[in-house]
């Protein structure tokens, strides 16, 4: 801390006693505290962040401290700068055994199938539909039928009903790989972009023909050249700490106990958090690309209220059989509290090995320019973000993978600084069971500041446990938006004692491909 500061940039700490009830005015200190780690986005397939921080003392609140005889101290968190997060696991289906088509199915489809082929030859699509439906309404329904019922809807260019048709087939033997690859067609028809991709690398886990594997590797390059890509997601977000508040009602320092205000302890409520990802190819084979995110957090009483964007121009180098990179430049802009924090410059690079068609690495480096608001200054600098991702696809059914993330914070001021180091894990299990998804994420962060805080007087350090666990139904959606179900846990320990903290979460989010 550089001594004493004026009233637009430091923090309040009021230092008051109290005597029963009697009340008197005391005299009033500047000083800063800062909590970076307690403001870190949380990660799960995507793709939505969560931006923590607790609104500075009102008006009306500092008058009521300074009518107290009670040592109080304010917390301020801002949010703090973070690589924007790629989903690069890929989740996988599963290759069961079928069982034998009864006799009575078996007789059904000899008696019907010959009438709906020569239907769909003379292009007579509803009547083979109709004629279709004793053999989708057996139980369980025949694997013949549904085929032809999804070949029909493409025909009739009812990509919807077509991905239920093949999703079905799937549920029933997820080892099929004509039924996988039609479904990724068709939904890279509708414009499920993602989706698609997702499909196509599953079926690249079933070690394929050498013919039909170049296939699936020309069609994901397709996907990535010539396709614009839309997504928004909303989310309903409980939470048991939406200001990421101190655990603690009090601390000691100096053999005088100091009591937090209220607005730095642990709030309850209901938060609501939407997102906007989009992007764009173009040029000479599609190796350029423009690329931009939108995202807004809202939380009762402004706690967390934040608006993050940027915008990205980049360029394509490789191919999706062996190896890509990607090379970006753009900028970003965050508000929070409905004024703007800062923006600045953004570089990134994505690096993709496909060492087996079942195995992956994928490498990253994000740099980001943190230009504060001069109430902020010393905050000012950048901030550089490595990553390196391990992914595994089994069976058809499991995707595993394995991470370590290494960040560097370069503030003006040392005592804003900080190294990180986070190591992850996660597994996604797709069962056959009411075409159910489950996935769990693990991470185990380390956080170091450079100087000592300017107020505790001691070198800050953080050690902080990430747990979350999703499910999705994947044949569930309502015009076109599909949703998804998880569950957070963080636990941060702190050597200073009030950032000390625990969250609890849920989040119900819908999402959807244009």
């Amino acid at each position: 801390m550089r001594g004493i500061a004026p009233l637009n940039r430091w923090q309040h700490l009021i230092f008051i006693f109290q005597s029963d009830r009697n009340m008197c005015l005391s005299s009033i200190f500047y000083a800063l505290f800062y909590d970076w780690r307690n403001n870190r986005f949380l990660t799960a397939l995507w793709v939505t962040a969560l931006f923590i921080g607790s609104v500075p003392a009102t008006a009306a609140e500092l008058s009521t401290l300074n009518q107290q005889n009670i040592p109080t101290y304010q917390l301020d968190n801002l949010p703090e700068p973070q690589q924007y997060q790629h989903d690069n696991s890929v989740p996988t289906l599963s290759a069961v055994p079928t069982a034998a088509p009864t006799q009575q199915l078996l007789k059904l489809e000899q008696y019907i199938l010959p009438t709906v082929l020569q239907q769909m030859k003379k292009g007579e699509w509803q009547a083979a539909q109709q004629a279709l439906a004793p053999l989708l309404n057996h139980v369980p329904p025949s694997l013949h039928g549904l085929f032809l019922a999804g070949q029909i809807a493409e025909q009739q260019q009812a990509w919807q009903s077509a991905v239920s048709y093949y999703r079905k087939m799937l549920a029933i033997d997820s080892s099929l790989h004509r039924p996988r690859l039609e479904l990724a067609n068709a939904l890279a028809k509708s414009g499920d972009i993602k989706a698609a991709e997702y499909q196509f690398n599953l079926a690249l886990s079933q070690k394929l023909p050498q013919a039909v594997e170049n296939n699936v590797f020309s069609r994901l390059q397709h996907l990535k050249d010539q396709t614009t890509y839309l997504n928004f997601h909303f989310s309903l977000v409980p939470s048991s700490n939406i200001n990421q508040g101190s655990n603690r009602r009090s601390f000691i320092l100096d053999g005088k106990e100091y009591f937090l205000t209220e607005s730095s302890k642990a709030k309850r409520g209901l938060g609501m958090q939407w997102g906007i990802n989009a992007e764009k190819r173009f040029g000479q084979q599609y190796q350029w690309f423009v690329s931009g995110a939108l995202q807004h957090s809202d939380f009762p009483n402004k706690y967390n209220d934040q608006t993050v964007s940027r915008l990205m121009l980049g360029r394509s180098f490789g191919t999706q059989q062996r190896h890509s990179l990607d090379v970006a430049l753009g900028g970003h802009h965050v508000l929070y509290q409905h004024k703007g924090l800062y923006h600045g410059g953004v570089l990134r690079l994505d690096y993709a090995w496909r060492i087996q068609p079942d195995w992956r690495l994928a490498l990253s480096w994000e740099s980001q320019q943190l230009h504060y608001r001069p109430q902020f200054d010393y905050m000012r600098g950048w901030q550089h973000w490595a990553t390196a991702k391990l992914i595994h696809l089994s069976q058809g059914r499991t995707s595993y993978y394995w991470g370590v993330q290494q960040g560097f914070n370069r503030a003006a001021e040392k005592s804003y600084a900080y190294r990180t180091l986070s190591w992850q894990s996660g597994i996604r299990h797709h069962f056959d069971f009411q075409q159910l998804t489950l996935g769990g994420h693990l991470s185990y962060t380390t956080t170091r500041y450079l100087a000592a805080d300017p107020f505790f007087r001691t070198q800050r350090q953080d050690k902080r446990w990430n747990v979350s666990a999703d499910i999705l139904k994947r044949d569930w959606s309502w015009r076109g938006f599909s949703p998804r179900l998880s569950f957070h846990y963080s636990d941060n320990r702190s050597n200073i004692p009030i950032h000390t903290n625990q969250n609890k979460q849920v989040r119900l989010t819908f999402s959807k491909e244009f």
